[in-house]
């Protein structure tokens, strides 16, 4: 029964096969940084929003895959750091008796795991994502991990991956399913902005479309520009908007 509910979670194959990738970027030590990705990647743009809707990844700048998306990556690479993620999870509930209040250092952990210190560290990362939780803190060449109640309380590893698929089918139904195509996410992009009524941003948005294909790098300072137009247009509007607001309240004394 539990297998079927996260079967019924998992992504479409397109969706699985690009997290995979990114999976293994970010095990390879090379986090995606959103803005080139998207620039050389103009197809799969669709997928990626689909990404982040499930919640399989996140971040503002770079991006970082959740435990709920180390769940859904169908590759063999995933599957072993599950291993790891629940290795770490067993020694911690061993560790601690009661609710933890020290820390353990990686390389008592990794011990203990009987993994390496950086499998202990990428387990102990994943996990810092995932229902349980986990403070992972590293200081003057050491690192640290801090857990708390949900290590001695909880009933095992199966019940941490059971919530985040639970977690995950909610804010499905939280969040309503918006279909971006190429075209439609321009068409909704276009709207918006259209309605900002800046000129600036418009002749930036255009640029950053027109060198899309062939000057990623151009899309990618457009880009910037557009969010700095933005910006500016929303802080002279409030300005504006502040400015009169205090006129009246000075004429009405």
């Amino acid at each position: 029964m539990r297998q079927k509910a996260e079967q019924k979670s998992s992504l479409h194959s397109g969706e699985r096969k690009c997290l995979n990738g990114l999976l293994d970027s970010e095990l390879d030590g090379k986090r995606i940084e959103f803005l080139t990705w998207r620039a050389k990647n103009p197809k799969r743009i669709p997928q990626l929003e689909e990404l982040r809707r499930h919640g399989a990844i996140e971040g503002d700048t770079h991006c970082t895959i959740t435990f709920w998306g180390l769940l859904n990556t169908p590759s063999k690479r995933a599957r072993v750091v599950l291993t790891h993620c629940e290795r770490v999870f067993r020694v911690l509930r061993k560790h601690y008796s009661h609710p933890p209040k020290d820390s353990i250092s990686l390389e008592d952990l990794a011990a203990q795991a009987g993994l390496s210190s950086e499998e202990a560290l990428t387990g102990a990362t994943f996990l810092a994502r995932s229902p349980a939780h986990l403070v992972v803190n590293s200081q003057d060449g050491r690192t640290q991990i801090f857990a708390n109640e949900n290590y001695v309380r909880g009933r095992g590893f199966r019940d941490i991956k059971q919530t985040a698929h639970e977690q995950g089918r909610f804010r499905l139904k939280a969040i309503p399913s918006i279909a971006f195509t190429e075209a439609g996410s321009s068409k909704v992009l276009e709207s918006a902005l259209e309605a900002a009524e800046s000129d600036a941003v418009r002749e930036c948005w255009r640029k950053a479309l027109e060198r899309l294909g062939t000057d990623p790098a151009g899309a990618i300072t457009c880009g910037r520009s557009l969010v700095e137009a933005a910006c500016k247009y929303v802080l002279e509007e409030h300005c504006e908007a502040a400015e009169r607001h205090l006129l009246g309240a000075s004429k009405a004394i």
